[in-house]
């Protein structure tokens, strides 16, 4: 005889809803988003300034006095660019709002249990894409752009044309940076870090929906290795010390992301044995 006083099973939250007000809840959440974007964009316009030196800062202070400064190459650049460093900075701001709003989306469809827990990882999923810029910005950019301005302006060259041309000086290369392809990489490179150091939480999510398990990614560790120091590669200079200043962080969010899906998987198989 089954026990009355049994809690029932959990229901999702709004398991009600028809396709067309799923449609019409997308609607609204997209529009909430693209508003927030915009309101976003209209503050780094306000701020457009601020922001542009923000992104320029780390290549400004390791270029040499006489070259400590951007050029244009269009007349209409200047234009593009300041839509470019507003759009940035909009899409920056409203991210927290725009993660909110998937959220909300699917909320709905969640357990009580599981919408519990949803709100803390959009929390952390937030804290984790900042801290990812921040670390490129405070920690990679000024040893990448050291690097690479130092290569550009390397006397190697100029010393190979001085036994070989007569005129070496005007032979040789002259550093100058290109304002909007430099906007451009700088906030690509960021926003790359920012997605990077969001690992743990894709797996803790992978492992969450049971898609895959935490020992199926500690048999993966060799290969988040060389994927690790391949992506640090690919980021930073041909120097080992920059590379291991990525990698390393990077391999430890992994192993982050394994621990924090086991604690999680054996605090759940508790709970359900205890109910």
């Amino acid at each position: 005889m089954p026990d009355s006083t049994a809690p029932a099973p959990e229901a999702p939250v709004d398991s009600s809803m028809s396709v067309q007000e799923h449609l019409e809840e997308l609607r609204v959440r997209l529009v909430r988003a693209v508003l927030a974007l915009a309101g976003g964009f209209v503050v780094g316009w306000i701020f457009r300034r601020d922001i542009l030196y923000v992104l320029k800062r780390p290549l400004l202070e390791v270029l040499p006095e006489e070259a400590r400064h951007t050029i244009l190459l269009k007349v209409i650049d200047k234009f593009f660019i300041d839509l470019k460093v507003a759009f940035i900075g909009g899409l920056f701001l409203a991210t927290p709002f725009i993660l909110y709003q998937i959220w909300r989306f699917v909320a709905p469809g969640l357990y009580p249990h599981e919408k519990r827990l949803a709100f803390p990882l959009v929390a952390i999923g937030v804290l984790f894409f900042f801290g990812g810029v921040s670390f490129c910005y405070f920690l990679i950019l000024p040893f990448a752009f050291a690097f690479l301005v130092s290569y550009s302006q390397s006397g190697g060259d100029l010393l190979l044309l001085q036994n070989t041309l007569p005129d070496a000086v005007a032979a040789a290369d002259r550093l100058t940076v290109a304002l909007r392809e430099h906007i451009g990489f700088t906030a690509s490179i960021l926003f790359a870090f920012g997605l990077a150091f969001e690992t743990p939480l894709v797996m803790f999510f992978l492992g969450w929906t049971g898609v895959a398990t935490p020992d199926w990614f500690a048999r993966q560790r060799k290969f988040a290795i060389v994927a690790v120091f391949v992506f640090g590669a690919f980021l930073t200079p041909p120097d080992p010390w920059t590379q291991a200043a990525l990698a390393i962080p990077l391999y430890l969010l992994y192993e982050l992301g394994i621990w924090a899906t086991r604690l999680f998987l054996l605090f759940r198989s508790r709970k359900d044995l205890q109910s």
